[in-house]
């Protein structure tokens, strides 16, 4: 805190400005009322300035003036002045006097006089109401502004008056009325509405004089020491003086930032939170140090990196309305110009926990929402890219920049991609809020839709897809040690997502209820019960639940007390929240279970805070990325206008400020934080042990940067690791480094499969699925049998991603009869869908089943030759008509191509023409006339069509069209060849 300066030092100072040649700003100050300005003469003389008081125009019409000189003109009511009062304003304004207008100045003179003087005039439409206000500063408008902030005060808000297009605008705010609205609401004359914007505080100039106008003026707004600087420096830049705070302390300077009822310094703000007992906050990092983080890291020396986003939300986008009603805009007018959103590295000088110095590892992004470390440097999102930033040479910052992925432009900027995550298995794992075409820039005609949800990429570019997707803005991704994948939800009312199964599975099982995501706590209302009442602040749709959900973090580092473990925290800017919630097994699935019936996690009770990150960091503490704005919400359906980017045009929105808190509970362990840049190969995978997942998976990305030769020698380690009794957490990192060195043994996997531990047998199978890994049928029949639905759904995703055995297709079936879940079904379905030929051959080996013949012809559409020979050898055996006939109806419909080898299908195929069944003898006879050209089925084709020819000669009777439709269903085969013929 700057000390103020003292009455006589004031003087001193007025006296050297003397001294040094400037003459003291002379004003005079014109009141009906000089109890209100009495604070603010006293300050004026104070600071050095020659005071003259009058209570109206016409007294001092006989002073000579010169045109440095100021005229303070107050007034405490809204009325006109009298004719005389009038001309005497004219006089003094022609001979260039300057103004400073405070209050009902403005409708003192003529809307004409004024129009052309103060900037506005006073009209008979004009109008005002008085309310609790947001006082919002246009900080880069003018000097009078500049390192200024948005406040509140209660006071009159002046609106509709005769503007002058020539004015410059230093402060705006909400009025009552009601403009640009889709929805028809009933305007309210005494409320704030969000659907008109304007000035409040304004600079205007023309070639006689200059005229700042204030139209707050009531006793306890002149009494704020930030509105009378305004006020000050307002009167300096009148009388031309070149330092507008020449009558300004150094105290009004510093609280210009922070003024009474704005933004509080970071220390101040973390005193209005409410939290649980046993937690503290603390400062990490905050303005001017930093500006509006979004997206934190931690490198393999522990330190922080964090993505700031000045930029957010229009970026270089042009202003679709006055720059000082849309806030959005960070350099208003300049859009031709290097963007300014950056990764930097922070640390702190004393090594105390306070990160006070910052290194740029890269700066010119756009619109950058997320970023993860890879190899050199850092792969991030900006507009329009997926970007790696290389540091090549060593010296810490980006000297490069390879383009990895296109297409990330999104037309409303919150419908980005955010949130990196490299996972153990080697895919970047990402939340997307918008949907579009993007491709991997290596081929760019292999474009791919992402749309709302999770998607994933291969780091070095060679791949992306996506793997859930759900209609509603998308921010928030988290990727545990288990490899379970969540993301925040911020518009649907359901703001925790659980992804239960990828949607390359779930497009197999066409028809399927099941979605690729489950809520965790849908439709959960907000524990936060006094909800902001005023416009600017209210929630927007789901009023009462979560509007704005960003970010997802999972406590299970074991730093904190045990009811902490496997809980899920989620922010809520808009009300100023960190909730929180135990996640529990619910199926295949999780739930969340609220423990705190009455409050919520976190709250702070200062609406500027806006929580927009959560992560846990390496010593196992929570850390809060704050834009520290007082407002979050993009778009408004409420109908206000809208920028290009998408979001509501205002005001109140905020690019310099932003901090980020770290939150430890007092019994927290102290981890040792290892620096794993100098860590050898065996170091790497005893850090798979560390109790931090941040570690432990940056322990997994450096030892799968290394070359070649050093991995070699990792392979003995990691099976030590797998096969030891570590945490599942460390097994499970090992697992996914064997499977993605190639180096994982089928018998190791195995047994793995059928582990103590749910999590690595779980584990064991996505690794099974990832490598395409043929299992033995006995090791799905375990599976099957699971107590634990997710290792079961895992078996059923592996089942799907190699060749099964014939005999896994009765298991398939089996097991599919005991499935309660829509997920378990959707998987199986899709486990069957891509091994067509066992599950056929499963289901032909089975009793009649007519209501599984339109499923066994479903699978039937997808079969190869290869396949074929196997359902031919099952059919033959078969006592499954109704099956039977399904399935070879359409291979001889499909005009499936020959197998390789037909040794095994002309042995089925000889007893298939046999049969007495004129539908099975017919396809059969369709499928042997397109494979057997040699002769080899000669004579049991001729013996079938000496059978069949009756059947199929034609008819009129309905009864003999009906028998003729049943002996190959579905599309007419191929004619079948006569006796004579040479096949």
């Amino acid at each position: 805190m700057l000390p103020r300066i003292s009455p006589l030092l004031r003087i001193v100072m007025a006296f050297a400005t003397v001294a040094l040649g400037a003459a003291p700003i002379k004003v005079t100050v014109i009141s009906d009322d000089h109890v209100a300005v009495k604070s603010l003469v006293e300050e004026l003389k104070g600071a050095g300035a020659v005071v003259t008081e009058a209570d109206r125009p016409s007294e001092i019409i006989d002073t000579k003036h010169e045109k440095d000189e100021v005229i303070v003109l107050y007034r405490k009511d809204y009325t006109p002045y009298e004719v005389k009062e009038r001309a005497a304003l004219a006089d003094l304004s022609n001979r260039g006097i300057s103004f400073v207008a405070l209050r009902g100045a403005i409708a003192g003179p003529s809307a004409s006089w004024g129009k052309e003087t103060f900037g506005a005039g006073w009209t008979a439409e004009s109008r005002r109401f008085r309310t609790l206000m947001m006082l919002n500063v246009r900080t880069d408008a003018h000097p009078l502004a500049k390192d200024a902030s948005t406040f509140d005060v209660t006071d009159q808000t002046v609106f509709d008056l005769d503007l002058n297009e020539k004015l410059q605008v230093l402060a705006s705010s909400f009025t009552s009325k009601v403009s640009a609205n889709r929805k028809k609401i009933v305007e309210v004359s005494d409320k704030v509405s969000i659907y008109d914007i304007q000035p409040q505080a304004w600079v205007f100039e023309n070639s006689r004089l200059r005229s700042a106008v204030f139209l707050q003026g009531e006793a306890e707004t002149l009494a704020h020491a930030s509105y009378r600087t305004f006020i000050k420096r307002g009167i300096a830049w009148a009388a031309r003086r070149a330092n507008t705070d020449e009558l300004c302390t150094a105290k009004d300077l510093a609280d210009m930032r922070y003024p009474v009822g704005g933004p509080s310094r970071a220390e101040k703000a973390i005193a209005a939170f409410q939290m649980q007992p046993g937690f503290k906050a603390s400062v990490v990092s905050t303005e001017p140090l930093i500006n509006k983080p979004i997206a934190v890291q931690w490198d393999e020396r522990g330190r922080m990196w964090v993505a700031e986003t000045p930029e957010y939300p229009n970026g270089r986008r042009p202003l679709t309305a006055e720059s000082w009603r849309e806030g959005g805009v960070l350099v208003p007018g300049s859009y031709d110009r290097p963007a300014q959103d950056k990764i930097s590295v922070l640390s702190s000088s004393k090594n105390d926990g306070v990160f006070d110095q910052k290194k740029v590892f890269h700066e010119g992004l756009e619109l950058i929402t997320g970023f993860c470390h890879y190899k050199d440097g850092v792969i991030a999102v900006c507009q329009p890219h997926i970007v790696w930033l290389r540091d090549t040479d060593g010296d810490g910052k980006a000297d490069k920049e390879v383009v990895l992925y296109g297409g990330f432009t999104p037309g409303d900027t919150h419908f980005v991609a955010n949130h990196f995550i490299l996972a153990p298995d080697g895919w970047v794992y990402a939340s997307n809020g918008g949907s579009g075409e993007v491709f991997p820039v290596s081929n760019p005609e292999r474009k791919v839709r992402v749309s709302s949800g999770t998607f994933r990429f291969k780091p070095d570019g060679s791949a992306i897809e996506q793997i859930a997707s759900q209609g509603g803005n998308s921010f928030g991704n988290e990727v545990t040690s288990k490899m379970e994948l969540y993301h925040g939800k911020a518009t649907n009312g359901n703001p925790i997502q659980h992804v239960v199964l990828p949607e390359s599975i779930l497009a197999k099982a066409p028809g399927t209820p099941a979605k690729a995501f489950s809520s965790v706590n849908p439709r959960r209302p907000v524990l936060r019960t006094d909800l902001p009442d005023r416009a600017p602040l209210l929630q927007i749709d789901q009023v009462g639940y979560y509007t704005a959900a960003c970010s997802v973090a999972v406590q299970e580092h074991g730093a904190w007390p045990d009811e902490y473990r496997d809980a899920i925290f989620i922010t809520e800017p808009i009300l100023d929240i960190i909730h929180f919630e135990k996640l529990t097994p619910s199926g295949p699935t999780f739930l969340g279970e609220v423990t705190l019936k009455d409050r919520e996690w976190l709250r702070s009770m200062d609406h500027w805070f806006c929580p927009v990150d959560v992560s846990f960091g390496p010593d196992g503490a929570l850390y809060v990325l704050d834009f520290y704005t007082p407002v979050v919400a993009h778009n408004d359906t409420r109908g206000p206008m809208h920028s290009k980017s998408g979001a509501s045009v205002r005001p109140d929105r905020e690019h310099y400020f932003g901090r980020i808190y770290r939150i430890q509970h007092d019994a927290a362990p102290k981890f040792a934080i290892p620096d794993l840049s100098k860590a050898d190969v065996a170091g790497l995978v005893a850090a798979f042990d560390h109790p931090n997942k941040v570690v432990r998976f940056n322990a997994l990305r450096v030892l799968m940067e290394k070359d070649a030769g050093l991995l070699a020698s990792a392979v003995g380690p990691l099976v030590t690791k797998v096969r030891s009794d570590a945490k599942s957490e460390a097994r499970i990192q090992a697992l996914w480094a064997l499977q993605r060195l190639d180096r994982l043994e089928d018998g190791l996997l195995r047994a793995l499969c059928a582990d103590a531990d749910p999590d690595v047998r779980k584990n064991a199978f996505l690794v099974a699925e990832a490598s395409h890994t043929k299992l033995p049928t006995e090791v799905f029949a375990k599976a099957l049998g699971d107590a634990e639905p997710r290792v079961r759904l895992a078996a059923l995703r592996a089942m799907g991603s190699a060749p099964l055995e014939a005999s896994a297709g009765a298991l398939l079936l089996k097991a599919q009869a005991t499935m309660t879940d829509d997920w378990s079904k959707a998987a199986a379905t899709a486990a069957a869908a891509a091994n067509p030929g066992p599950v056929l051959a499963g289901i032909l080996g089975g009793p009649a089943d007519a209501a599984g013949a339109e499923f066994a012809r479903t699978l039937a559409a997808s079969l190869n030759g290869e396949e074929t020979t196997l359902v031919l050898a099952a059919a033959a055996k078969s006592a499954n008509k109704p099956v039977a006939v399904a399935v070879l109806g359409e291979i001889a419909s499909r005009r499936v191509v020959a197998p390789a080898s037909l040794d095994a299908a002309r042995a089925a195929l000889r007893t298939l023409l046999a049969s007495q069944d004129e539908s099975i003898a017919g396809s059969s006879a369709a499928i042997a006339a397109l494979w057997f050209t040699d002769g080899s089925l000669k004579a049991e084709l001729a013996s079938a069509a000496d059978r069949l020819l009756p059947v199929l000669a034609p008819c009129s009777s309905d009864r003999c069209r009906s028998r003729n439709s049943s002996v190959i269903p579905m599309r007419p085969p191929p004619s079948v060849p006569s006796p004579s013929s040479p096949s």
